[in-house]
């Protein structure tokens, strides 16, 4: 049955609406980050509870109740789930101009909230000469600019369904050809923003990657964690992992969303004998997290609070191992419980 808003909601989308029809490109952050600097407004309520999420990182006995919590793809097709959704409640999805609004809604109807992947796919869709191709992005990006998707945006964001936009994937990809900076990143938030005043944007990407850079634009950084990282990516165990993820993204004036490579970050044990590892990772000597892993992980990043928890990604295999929808179970269960702290800094 397709979503019909309350009163409430149909007078701010009004609001929401006026403002969007009168974007300008020089708009640095949305309405939403800056009203979390000054005084609290309506978008700041979580529309299930109605109470006020607490700063990035930071428990508070008045913030909401429940951590989202899902993989990467969750979608199968434009309305359907790839599984469940249960115990999932929250999914990072490649999402397509033609079918956004029926996704939101799909989304919206299950309780499933949404980093919405606009600009997804390939990455060769927005390559040229084996660089990024900004132009190419942009073009992909203003297919989006229309006022019926404007509208349907902005009611998911004012309800909650929708966390934010992940304007790229892994920015620090050798893909890309070497030529993306955390200043092209802010950059591209504020083309998103020109069009979705107030979408909060985020990037996918590792800690050592333009970590210095304070953010003028862009709202969240997702973090995703694995037991063998390289060093410089951050440490290999999840509670030091947050820590230095929180204390980092202060300094650069974002807030943070934490993920965990379920089929690629599990501890590295030659050939990756179970139940030692999970199995085989995707590619190289990778192996896949443990369920105990999945668990210990889930819990050590989101224990001082967090605005949701990722994984990466759907896997029909992966799921279909009774011993890890176990531990996404139990994960889900914990993370229902927990304070889920606002995603803006």
């Amino acid at each position: 049955m397709p979503h019909v808003p309350s009163a409430a909601v149909t007078a701010t989308l009004a609001s929401l609406l006026a403002l969007v029809s009168g974007a300008s490109c020089d708009h640095p952050r949305s309405p939403a980050a800056d009203a979390a600097e000054t005084d609290l407004d309506a978008a700041d309520l979580d529309a299930d509870t109605g109470s006020v999420d607490a700063a990035p990182g930071t428990p508070d006995a008045a913030a909401a109740v429940g951590i989202p919590f899902g993989p990467f793809a969750l979608y199968a097709g434009n309305t359907s789930w790839d599984y469940g959704p249960a115990p999932f409640s929250l999914t990072l999805n490649f999402m397509d101009a033609g079918s956004i609004v029926a996704s939101l809604e799909a989304a919206d109807t299950a309780g499933v909230h949404v980093v919405l992947a606009m600009t997804g796919g390939s990455h060769d869709n927005y390559i040229t000469t084996g660089a990024f191709d900004r132009a190419k992005w942009n073009q992909r990006q203003s297919t989006f600019d229309t006022p019926t998707i404007k509208a349907a945006v902005a009611a998911r964001v004012l309800d909650g369904t929708i966390v934010a936009a992940s304007v790229m994937d892994e920015p620090d990809h050798v893909s890309w050809g070497g030529v993306m900076t955390g200043a092209e990143i802010d950059s591209m938030s504020g083309y998103v923003k020109a069009i979705f005043p107030t979408l909060p944007t985020a990037t996918v990407v590792q800690l050592d990657w333009y970590p210095a850079y304070r953010y003028q634009s862009l709202d969240l950084l997702i973090r995703q964690f694995s037991y063998d990282l390289f060093p410089a990516q951050g440490p290999n165990l999840p509670a030091a992992y947050r820590d230095q993820t929180i204390a980092q993204a202060a300094t650069q004036h974002v807030g943070v969303l934490f993920s965990m490579n379920i089929l690629d970050g599990g501890s590295r044990v030659a050939g990756c004998p179970v139940p030692e590892t999970g199995g085989p990772g995707t590619y190289g000597a990778n192996c896949r997290m443990t369920p105990p892993q999945v668990e210990a992980a889930a819990d050590a990043l989101t224990a001082l609070g967090a605005c949701g928890m990722l994984m990466w990604e759907s896997n029909a295999a992966y799921f279909a191992d009774a011993a890890h929808v176990a531990a996404f179970t139990s994960a889900a269960t914990l993370l229902a419980s927990r304070p889920r702290s606002r995603c803006t800094p």
